[in-house]
């Protein structure tokens, strides 16, 4: 997957987010993290971020930034079904998780389990 100067968008600046965005930042991405969250409560993020000339938007989603990416990554708290994504899927634009995207660029086979009990004691 290239991401060279494409236009990406982190929706959700967790832990998993953070990650994310500087994964996309060091392949060469544009990236936007956006965040229902106000800035004084993700402050630290936001430092580590802006350092990378990453931009940020929060205190809620812009749906110009949404309607205008080329490649939307979900953080896992976020729903996929959110109302705000529909006109970006409406355009067609690629809306996918951070397991997703990973996988895109994992060489090797991925064993992955999943659903709501029993991934500890399975694995």
């Amino acid at each position: 997957m290239d991401l060279n100067r494409k236009n990406v968008l982190v929706v959700g600046l967790g832990m998993t987010g953070l990650a994310t965005a500087r994964f996309l930042h060091h392949r060469g991405a544009a990236v936007t993290v956006t965040d229902m969250a106000a800035e004084t409560d993700l402050a630290a993020s936001v430092q580590q971020l802006h350092q990378l000339g990453i931009r940020t938007e929060l205190g809620g989603h812009r749906r110009e930034s949404i309607e205008s990416s080329e490649l939307i990554i979900l953080s896992p708290g976020v729903p996929h079904t959110h109302d705000f994504l529909t006109g970006a899927r409406k355009k067609g634009i690629p809306v996918i998780g951070e397991i997703e995207l990973a996988s895109r660029f994992v060489r090797e086979p991925i064993i992955a389990i999943t659903g709501t009990n029993g991934k500890t004691t399975t694995t």
